[in-house]
């Protein structure tokens, strides 16, 4: 009896064992370290910070995070993310990205490589006069229009960060802050008025008052009361357009 021959069972598992470490020893396993990015912000301004371009495949997955709580997220995502300053600090924040890209090698097989990466974030410090009035002129925008909507700021050379803005009457407009610009926005939905409050940052507020126009060449019906009404095909356009302009507002935000 040969007691240096290989049972079958046995050489077939230390075929399988071999395999195995062959295939992990051709998978990569990558960690790189990117070098950081430093940017100086202004408060209530923003900024987008980009995920490293994809060498080989595709951004798998992107992981932003931020400690310091002045520092807030408007947008975060596999492309990038948009970041912008709420309050004033002192010092440098940091705000850390890990990325895995993913690609496929010679082989067809699936490889990662991840990616860390660090945003340092100072706030500029400047000598910015706050607003001690505030006002808006009243607008007129058409259906489907978006119109911004500049304040009158007193003194002149006053900087506005705005804080909220709060519907109060109509339903006829929308009316909203652009986070990415700071600015008041508008557009119209159906003829009427609609009012809002907006405040500032340092407590000053106004009301901004949008006026829809009604357009022109639309033949109106009379009800029953004898109030003129729109023809009902034109109730059904307007109320497939509003959906429409609710789905841009939402993305805008």
């Amino acid at each position: 009896m040969n007691m240096n021959k290989t049972p079958k069972r046995t050489k077939l598992r230390i075929f399988i064992l071999v395999s195995l470490m062959l295939m992990i020893s051709q998978m990569t396993f990558a960690y790189v370290t990117l070098p950081s990015t430093q940017y100086s912000i202004k408060i209530g301004e923003t900024k987008f910070l980009s995920v490293p371009s994809a060498t080989r495949g595709y951004i798998d997955k992107a992981i932003w995070t931020c400690s310091n709580p002045n520092i807030k997220f408007i947008k975060k995502d596999n492309a990038g993310a948009q970041v912008k300053i709420t309050s004033s600090f002192s010092g440098t924040a940091i705000i850390e990205l890990v990325c895995v890209e993913k690609y496929n090698d010679k082989n067809n097989r699936t490889q990662a490589i991840t990616y860390y990466k660090q945003f340092k974030i100072s706030c500029i410090s400047t000598n910015t006069v706050a607003p001690t009035s505030i006002s808006f002129p009243k607008i007129q925008v058409k259906i489907g229009e978006i119109k911004e909507i500049k304040p009158t700021v007193r003194p002149s050379n006053a900087t506005v960060i705005y804080k909220s803005c709060t519907l109060i009457s109509g339903n006829s407009a929308s009316i909203w802050i652009d986070s990415y610009s700071n600015v008041i926005k508008a557009i119209g939905r159906r003829p009427g008025i609609t009012t809002s409050e907006i405040v500032t940052t340092n407590g000053k507020k106004a009301i901004v008052t949008v006026t829809v126009a009604k357009p022109q060449s639309i033949t109106f019906i009379t009800d029953n009361k004898g109030n003129k009404i729109y023809d009902t095909n034109l109730t059904k356009a307007v109320s497939k357009m509003e959906n429409l302009i609710t789905k841009t507002i939402q993305n805008k935000k």
